[in-house]
């Protein structure tokens, strides 16, 4: 009685958590090369079961031999294992500015954030601080091969596909574009920024073969609104379904205390 109370409530916590992720993706869904999230679950442990007081006989040699088959497999409830970053491509928007730079194929941006940490994205809407440098958004540095980017203005400024950042017809510097074994591992940082971790391993220079700088264009975000709240409604009804199991649980378990032992009139 109580394994199914459980296991219903387990199915709950799971899909409110599921509720709450495909919600952060829905309200990023304008949010410029925003990657969304993917939940991938797990079940615990499943048992056994068989049938019992089946009668035992003698083996040819004599030792008891158990005829209770095994007439199935009952779950234990699921957990949401983890929550993983989709870095599957999104659509590329022209804005004709600059400093806008979109990454077509696998790698990210390097920028200095708070206390000198290095941090990625893929968001490329940068632009020009006071002191010449290229920054985020967020107002951090952009880092080229040779440390800071530094701009005179925003004039005359090209950038090729191979990431050189040319400034009238002279070589500035080149952005890093970097990319891990396994991106699965990053960590979200916030503000739309990754950082690294033990099981992404050690950033690397991208392979400029595969991945194409594009000045002037913005990445979209690669999360699909319909899709989400299509999730978000099977999440809902999965929820609901696990909600009246475990009320159901809780009526039997009243009716037992109230009802079982109690003397027949």
């Amino acid at each position: 009685m109580l394994r199914g109370l459980y296991t219903s409530a387990s199915g709950m916590l799971t899909e409110q958590r599921v509720q709450e992720m495909r919600s952060n993706n829905i309200a990023n869904t304008d949010t410029t090369a925003f990657k969304k999230d993917m939940s991938v679950k797990s079940s615990f442990s499943e048992m056994m079961l068989s049938r019992i007081n089946d009668p035992k006989q003698l083996g040819p040699e004599g030792p008891e031999v158990d005829l209770r088959p095994e007439i199935g497999e009952l779950g234990t409830g699921v957990v949401l294992e983890e929550v993983v970053n989709d870095f599957s491509q999104g659509t590329l928007k022209e804005t004709d500015n600059p400093l806008d730079i979109a990454l077509d194929g696998a790698g990210f941006f390097v920028v200095q954030g708070p206390d000198e940490k290095v941090l990625f994205s893929r968001n490329g809407s940068f632009t020009q601080a006071p002191d010449g440098s290229l920054v985020n958004q967020q107002g951090y540095p952009v880092l080229g091969s040779e440390g800071l980017i530094q701009l005179s203005d925003q004039d005359n400024i090209t950038i090729s596909s191979d990431g050189s950042i040319y400034q009238d017809e002279e070589l500035v510097d080149n952005l890093i574009v970097a990319d891990f074994e396994e991106p699965q591992g990053l960590s979200r940082f916030g503000e739309n920024l990754l950082e690294q971790t033990e099981e992404s391993g050690e950033p690397q220079q991208a392979n400029m073969e595969k991945v194409s700088v594009k000045q002037g264009y913005l990445e979209g975000s690669n999360v699909s609104a319909v899709k989400e709240m299509t999730g978000m409604i099977e999440a809902l009804r999965a929820y609901e379904s696990n909600q009246r199991a475990v009320q159901g649980h809780d009526e039997t378990l009243e009716r037992a205390v109230n009802e079982l032992g109690r003397p027949a009139n």
